[in-house]
């Protein structure tokens, strides 16, 4: 008989629990210059921040790299990743790049045409170029009845320039545009680290909730800070208030004793609330009733019918996300129907409110 030596083993699994929310938007799509030089300008999906790593490493001198781990800060569904390191040469002679050019976006944008997720962060400060493309590639998609919904990050040098940065926003799908680096729990972050971070926390936050004066809980610190002095008429005085007019995604500190921050106003270029912004999408996304295509005419108006009184019900009453949608079914030919979705009512978002006070004195 051989007897064997004490010993413990610990073996690790990490289990992933399937989202099943409806409330819950939070696939993620993250394009940027990774560390891995092997998985290249392909989409890749991961469901935790060890697989994601396994794969386009955890250099933290990375920026992709860094900003992967604020994306899976709290758990999300799942991250569609597209690397847009290039190289050149092989071997021991092999150049490695890692800017993330206009080029580069629009091709990664390409890669993931046809993929379904709810929220996508390019690892970059926003140009308007940049932002434009980003932009565009939005207003397409929600042509193409797939929206999504993207978080940006930039500074700018003048509040004019802020201002003509806001008028570029034109496709409504802008979740937000940050401009202050965040501290999150006591850790600095850079500007882009606080994008990813906002990123994960709009896509683990329910579509119908608003940040709008909202306490950001993890928050503690900012690496600018923004006055927010009006005139008496309310005419913005101060760069803060003037970048929440234009639709900026602002934080402020409101409570020096406790240190406490709070989203100004999560209403964005367009003057709608986050929530309406990402509740719209998921309207747009579900209204497409893809699985009616290759019916035959007759029966695919009846059954988009019946699926759109589904719908209907499903966003106004069961989720409760909006007070209505005035919509109609026609068809337009033998092989074509047209769902017209007319209106969509929101319920709006108090932001101001008067309390009197009367005083007496006897």
């Amino acid at each position: 008989m051989t007897n064997s030596i004490p010993d413990i083993t610990v073996v690790s699994e990490i289990k992933k629990i399937k989202n099943d929310n409806p409330l819950i938007r939070d696939v993620v799509c993250l394009i940027g210059c990774f560390e891995d030089t092997e998985t290249l300008n392909t989409p890749t999906l991961c469901k935790s921040l060890p697989e994601a790593e396994a794969i386009f490493g955890d250099d933290e001198t990375i920026d992709a790299n860094v900003a992967l781990k604020q994306i899976f800060h709290k758990d999300i569904s799942g991250c569609l990743i597209v690397n847009c390191t290039s190289t050149t040469g092989s071997g021991e002679n092999v150049n490695v790049t890692r800017n993330l050019t206009e080029a580069k976006i629009k091709a990664a944008c390409n890669l993931v045409r046809l993929i379904d997720f709810d929220l996508l962060y390019v690892v970059t400060e926003f140009t308007d170029t940049i932002l434009t493309t980003v932009d565009d590639f939005a207003k397409s998609r929600f042509k193409e009845k797939r929206p999504f919904d993207y978080v940006a990050v930039g500074t700018r040098n003048t509040d004019a320039l802020y201002a003509a940065t806001a008028e570029k926003i034109t496709s409504g799908r802008c979740a937000a545009f940050l401009t202050q680096p965040l501290g999150v729990n006591d850790d600095i972050l850079t500007l882009i680290e606080s994008g990813a971070y906002l990123t994960n926390l709009i896509a683990t936050l329910p579509v119908g909730n608003s940040l709008t004066a909202k306490v950001l809980d993890e928050v503690t610190s900012l690496g600018t800070e923004y006055t927010f002095k009006c005139d008496t008429d309310g005419t913005p005085i101060d760069l803060g208030a003037k970048l929440v007019g234009y639709g900026f995604f602002v934080v402020r500190l409101i409570n020096a004793l406790d240190n406490t921050y709070e989203c100004v106003n999560s209403a964005g270029p367009n003057g709608l609330d986050l929530y309406m912004t990402r509740v719209t999408s998921y309207i747009v996304n579900e209204f497409a009733l893809r699985r009616a295509l290759g019916e035959y005419n007759e029966v695919s108006i009846d059954l988009i019918k019946l699926e759109c009184g589904r719908l209907y019900t499903k966003f106004t009453d069961t989720l409760g996300l909006i007070k209505d949608i005035k919509y109609s079914v026609e068809k337009e030919d033998a092989e074509t129907v047209n769902v017209i979705i007319s209106e969509l009512v929101f319920a709006g978002i108090v932001t101001k409110i008067n309390v009197f006070i009367s005083i007496e004195v006897q």
